[in-house]
């Protein structure tokens, strides 16, 4: 199931929009203006979502510094938060939680930036989501998949190990009646994925 975030306002691209993705330092601070700042593309693209793209650390500070919002979602629902998620762009990633990100918010997909990071198994960035004090490992996405679903799947021995550590629910079913032992099996995951969940499921047998 897709869910639909509010639709991303479009615009033109702009000095600023060029002045994030291919300038210099001096270049963006010309072109910064509060009628700029949270102005998107045709895509719904904000210069907080292009610099975090790009990985341009420098010019994410300063547009979170000149206040630009960080949960406007482009046309695909994505937030800043989203893509520094998917594109394992840490640093970035830490700011945007800083600035105080929405982690709640939903794509078209239905994901979170925690579920997607969970599905490209970036570990890293999984644990400083689960430091955050309103992140749900219960939690289902768009098509009914807990985190450690989404991480039985991902090939990342390092979060599912993260995610039984943060006590994922092990028995949790997919919406066709899967257990995270069972997709990683089904997936054909390695072995140490299969172990972390095997001995999870004996200790709630003992």
């Amino acid at each position: 199931m897709e869910l639909s975030p509010p639709a991303a306002v479009t615009g033109k691209r702009n000095k600023l929009h060029d002045a994030v993705e291919f300038g210099t330092y001096s270049d963006l601070s010309k072109a910064l203006s509060p009628k700029l700042i949270n102005q998107p593309t045709d895509k719904g693209s904000t210069p907080l979502h292009l610099a975090t793209s790009q990985d341009i650390w420098w010019a994410v500070k300063e547009l979170l510094y000149r206040k630009a919002n960080p949960d406007l979602q482009d046309s695909s629902g994505d937030t800043p938060l989203h893509i520094a998620s998917r594109k394992n762009h840490f640093l970035i990633l830490r700011m945007l939680i800083s600035a105080k990100a929405d982690i709640s918010l939903r794509n078209r997909r239905g994901e979170t930036a925690f579920d997607v990071s969970l599905k490209m198994g970036h570990a890293r960035i999984v644990r400083s989501f689960l430091r955050q004090e309103n992140v749900d490992v219960h939690s289902r996405d768009g098509s009914g998949r807990t985190p450690l679903h989404l991480a039985a799947e991902s090939g990342s021995a390092a979060t599912v190990k993260l995610l039984i550590d943060a006590n994922a629910e092990i028995s949790a079913l997919t919406t066709t009646g899967l257990t995270p032992l069972q997709v990683a099996l089904e997936n054909k995951m390695p072995g140490r994925i299969l172990t972390y969940l095997r001995h999870k499921v004996a200790l709630l047998l003992l």
